[in-house]
């Protein structure tokens, strides 16, 4: 019963760190002056990052870095056109009416965060 489970937890794993992933190619780094980072390096990471769940089935979305770059996701469409995804079927084709995106951070060592801005009375930015 024990070796089941550590089977399914190691296809679980594989899965996910091949399947969920953001494919090469499927994006487009734009750099701002200053940018400490290499675009070689910011590829690199992006495509080990999961940023599916921000793409749309028509639309180009653009993903804001604080670091000083922002990444534009090519639409489910494209990718597909390009042979990056098989099957664009799960992709919706508009956000939420009141979903807004994060803001990303990316560390020296690739581990990537995201942020929300604080617009609620608890906020300590209105004190």
């Amino acid at each position: 019963m024990i070796m089941k489970k550590l089977i399914l937890a190691c296809i679980l794993f594989l899965s996910m760190t091949v399947f969920g992933q953001t494919p090469q190619g499927s994006f487009h780094c734009m750099m701002k002056p200053g940018q400490a980072m290499s675009e070689t390096d910011i590829n690199n990471n992006i495509s080990k990052a999961n940023f599916e769940n921000y793409r749309l089935l028509d639309h180009r979305v653009t993903l804001t870095f604080d670091n000083g770059f922002d990444i534009v996701l090519l639409s489910a469409n494209e990718a597909q056109t390009l042979g990056l995804i098989n099957n664009v079927s799960s992709y919706q084709a508009t956000f939420l009416p009141k979903f807004q995106l994060p803001v990303f951070h990316m560390t020296a060592d690739g581990k990537i965060g995201a942020a929300y801005h604080a617009n609620s009375k608890y906020s300590t930015d209105k004190r």
